[in-house]
Order: C-alpha cells, then structure tokens, then sequence
C-alpha cells in the first residue's frame, strides 16, 4: 500500500532525517555553549586583570610608571589578548574573519602556553614581583586561563593556512618584539619585568641562554600546535568513514 502511494522511500528517510535534525539540534547546543564558556573566560580574565592594576594603583605615585610597568609583563599581555580573541570569536561576524581568527587564536594558544609554562618552571612564587599579589588573580592568569586556552584548542582546534613556518614567523614576531623592547626599556629605567631578563643578576650571558631556551622551546610550541590541528582536522580516509556508519 505504502508503495503504492508512493510513500516507501518516506518512511524509510524518516529515522535518517529525524537523526540529521536531532544531529543540529546537538551541534547548535553545543556551539552556544562554546560561546557562552568562551565570552565567561574573557570577561573573567578582564576581571582579574583590573582587579590587579587597581590594587597596584593604589599604592600611589609614579602612576605613570606603575602603569607602564604593570602592561610590560608579558603574562598581562598574552592574557590581555587571549581574552580579546575569545571575545572576537563569540562575535556575530566571526564567520567571515575564519582565517584571520584562526591565526591569532593559534597565536593565544601559543603565548598563553609560553605563560603558564615559563611561571610554573621560573617564576612560580614570584607574585610580588610580577605584580599578582591578589591570590585568585595570580591563579587566573598563571595557572587557570594557560589550562583553559590549550584545552580549547584541544577540544576545538581551527583549521590554519598550509604555510605553517610562515605560521610559525608570524607568531614568534611578538614574542621576540616583547624580549628586545623588555631589554631597552631596562636598560633605559633599571626595570626589568622578569629576574632573568636582568643582566645584572645573571650577565648578559645568563640572559642570553634563557631567553635563547625559551624562544626554541616556543617554537617547539608552536609546531605543537600546529600539527595538533592538522592531525585533528586532516580528512578522514573513505574507508574509515564508511566504517565508523555500519
């Protein structure tokens, strides 16, 4: 009968259908969900960044050079822009800045990674000198937000441009921009953001093999990344599709 009508093939497409819808449905959920946990993470990281800076202001003059100061430490910096590129992301026009975004967000990935890794093995105990005196500040920017952002990537990695040393180049430019304007400005104010950019605890030479040691480690990092994506994102052979639908 139901062939007759001609309505076999219908009642056969239903489960499938129903699937495809049910399928969306969990796709779109989870997407909302990504961004809302996405935009939670950015508006925290901001939070605990101006709780910080009120606090350091509020030990009174040179403001101006308490400022400067505070936004020359490469952790405020890298969170600074991890949080911005969450935010860019969660944004209605994201879709149409997918490559762009794609590299600063493996970018983020990168430096928040740099940041985690170089205070736990360096620096961790440090908090007055770094300026996260506030407890959970120091936990959120150290410890919390580095965790969060890899494990972002590793959950949802973005597909990048098959250029991955241009890649990479890209990525290492501000970090080696951070290093060498960190060594004027000390040389110029007697500041250094971190004990192992100072010369005159280590010498130039002490200095030169920690910082040429992070910046190969950051490379590796980097690659890391990287190929994350590309063993992620890579097509799946036919055969292997057709086996993961029996």
């Amino acid at each position: 009968m139901l062939r007759a009508l001609g309505l076999s093939n219908v009642t056969r497409m239903s489960p499938n259908k129903r699937r495809a819808e049910h399928n969306a449905t969990v796709r779109f959920a989870v997407r909302i969900v990504t961004a809302l946990v996405r935009a939670a993470l950015a508006l925290l990281t901001f939070g605990a960044i101006a709780t910080q800076l009120g606090h350091e202001l509020s030990k009174g003059p040179p403001i101006g050079f308490r400022l400067t100061n505070f936004f020359s430490f490469f952790t405020i910096e890298s969170n600074v822009f991890a949080a911005a590129v969450l935010l860019a992301i969660v944004a209605p026009l994201s879709r149409s800045n997918a490559p762009r975004l794609a590299m600063l967000r493996g970018a983020a990935v990168l430096y928040m990674a740099v940041t985690g890794a170089v205070y736990s093995l360096l620096l961790s105990g440090s908090q007055e000198a770094l300026q996260t005196t506030v407890p959970w500040v120091n936990v959120v920017l150290h410890y919390f937000m580095p965790a969060a952002i890899v494990c972002d990537w590793l959950a949802a990695p973005c597909p990048l441009p098959q250029r991955y040393a241009w890649i990479l180049a890209r990525w290492m430019v501000f970090p080696i921009a951070y290093v060498l304007f960190s060594l004027v400005r000390g040389r110029m104010t007697g500041w250094y953001p971190y004990p192992f950019l100072n010369p005159a605890l280590h010498g130039a030479a002490g200095v030169a093999i920690v910082v040429t040691a992070i910046a190969v480690s950051s490379v590796f990092a980097g690659a890391l990344v990287i190929w994350y994506a590309k063993l992620r994102l890579a097509p799946r052979p036919a055969a292997a599709r057709q086996g993961l639908h029996r």
